[in-house]
Parts: C-alpha cells; structure tokens; sequence
C-alpha cells in the first residue's frame, strides 16, 4: 500500500491458489469515495468489486482508492473448494 490522502494505491496478490483452482477476491471499503481498479479479472462499483482469480497466475490486482485519512480497506479471498486453512483469507488495512 502506498499514497497519502485522498489518493491510495493498494497492489493485492493472491498466494498459493493452486493451478486449475478458481477464487473470488472481494474488495470493500469504508468511507472509501471512489474505489477503481483496470485489471480486467475484476468488476464491481465505485465502493466495491470481486476479481476472479485463477490458480497458478502471479498478476497483481492494483486497486486505486480515494478517501479521506482514517477509511480502510478490505479484501477476502472466497474459494469455490474447501480451503485447508481458511484463517489467512482476509486482509484489512486503514489508510492514511
């Protein structure tokens, strides 16, 4: 994560996914204004979006965000399989 208020740049990387498995990374955020993103995996509004992943890809998923100091961040990881460890699926920050 990077940037200061209002512009934040939040770069996100699913590990260990394995190759043929898809997931659904959902972005949301509090008192975000604008929430945007050009991957092309991803969809979603101005406050929230999913990206399906698939396994066994590297690419980053750069999340662009405007808000005030103190608004944050979260992204889940959603599997379509059970998960064996299902505690590390979440990452939350506050910004600024």
């Amino acid at each position: 994560m990077s940037g200061d208020a209002p512009l934040f740049r939040v770069d996100l990387q699913v590990a260990d996914l394995p190759a043929g498995r898809t997931a659904q990374l959902v972005v949301t955020s509090e008192q975000v204004v604008v929430l945007w993103t050009d991957h092309d995996a991803c969809s979603g509004d101005r406050t929230g979006m999913t990206c399906t992943l698939t396994g066994g890809t590297t690419s980053v998923v750069r999340v662009n965000v405007v808000a005030p100091s103190g608004a944050s961040i979260t992204a889940s990881l959603v599997l379509t399989d059970p998960d064996p460890v299902p505690g590390n699926n979440v990452w939350r920050a506050d910004l600024g």
